[in-house]
């Protein structure tokens, strides 16, 4: 008998709670990383919004730092694993894509581990605290939080701009990438502000608090498309020889 000729390539979406849990996998981790609105008046009312830093409240000196830092591990795990699973949903193998992909993965991983080693002290309450911006002295650990976040930065903006170029003809994904482009814009000149505030020792609170808040809305945006947008097509197994 002749062989059946190959099934095509077939649309199949995940199960509903597939979906659902890659969804809500990359807004619980957005909402837990954007959460300092709800957490400043909580346990960081002393804290002078104008002049601190968000990452002080989980300072290692702070009275409610190990609920902070456990907030922050949250997000940067459920980042971790919306990365993972968002890698198998979208389409395409390019470049942009796969740089986008680790991108997002490193932020995650900085955020998690930037957890884990939090700073020692809270600069904007104690003028002697080497901790905090872009700091080139003082403890080992201070060094290593300050590494992690410029990291985590980084990751972020390079997963704007991968993810942002890589999906912009891809069905169902065309409006996350503008706002991805759009969200970059926004961020690229308010992290130098931020960077340059920070070697000031000047007023980076707001700035600061503001690009947090775009970190955190691109993560949402993901999480929200992945919900709504057609998964890549799977191919249909073969059928038997007749």
């Amino acid at each position: 008998m002749t062989p059946a000729p190959p099934a095509p390539a077939v649309h199949q979406r995940p199960g509903h709670l597939g979906a659902g849990g890659t969804a809500a996998l990359g807004l619980l981790g957005a909402v837990l990383y954007g959460s300092w609105p709800v957490l400043q008046p909580a346990v960081g009312s002393d804290l002078p919004v104008l002049w601190s830093y968000v990452s002080e409240m989980a300072a290692v000196n702070r009275p409610h730092h190990t609920l902070v830092s456990a907030l922050d591990l949250g997000a940067g795990v459920c980042i971790v694993l919306f990365t993972c699973r968002l890698q198998r949903l979208l389409p395409g193998h390019g470049t942009a894509r796969r740089v986008g992909i680790a991108a997002l993965g490193v932020f995650g991983a900085a955020t998690a581990l930037n957890a884990l080693w939090p700073i020692t002290c809270a600069p904007s309450l104690q003028p002697e605290c080497a901790a905090g911006g872009l700091a080139l002295h003082g403890p080992a650990q201070d060094l290593a939080a300050t590494a992690l976040s410029v990291l985590g930065v980084l990751g972020v903006l390079a997963s704007m701009f991968g993810l942002g170029h890589s999906l912009r003809a891809t069905p169902g994904w065309e409006r996350a990438a503008r706002v991805g482009s759009w969200l970059l814009a926004l961020s690229v000149p308010l992290t130098l502000v931020v960077a340059l505030l920070g070697l000031l020792e000047s007023a980076v609170g707001l700035p600061q608090r503001a690009l947090i808040l775009l970190h955190a809305a691109w993560i949402a945006v993901l999480a929200v498309t992945s919900l709504r947008a057609p998964c890549p097509p799977a191919r249909a197994p073969d059928l038997p020889d007749q």
